[in-house]
């Protein structure tokens, strides 16, 4: 890897455990952001071969890792997003608590 990488400030809460069971929303972009997991037609969005390599991969991510659930994921044209939840040890993500506690 090159050492001419940006010098970006950290996002992370500096007291925050991102190990603990919880919700996160994830963002991960293509590289130089090249249109290769899909396109736009008349605005509809179309997954090219690696958009559909990606889905693949992102509905199998609770196969191969006990303990983490997709809750939601959209492929864009040079990025994904996502919102993953952690579920370590069977402890229920504290925003689902809040969730399951305000339906009961």
């Amino acid at each position: 890897m090159s050492d001419n990488l940006p010098d970006r400030r950290s996002i992370r809460l500096p007291d925050f455990d991102y190990s603990s069971a919880n919700w996160y929303y994830v963002t991960i972009c293509v590289q130089d952001r090249i249109f290769l997991l899909g396109k736009i037609v008349q605005g509809q969005m179309y997954q090219l071969p690696f958009g559909h390599l990606v889905n693949a991969f992102i509905t199998s991510i609770p196969q191969h890792y006990p303990g983490v659930d997709i809750d939601t994921f959209q492929i864009m044209p040079h990025h994904v997003h996502a919102i993953i939840m952690m579920n370590i040890c069977g402890r229920t993500p504290v925003s689902a608590q809040r969730i399951l506690i305000g339906i009961s």
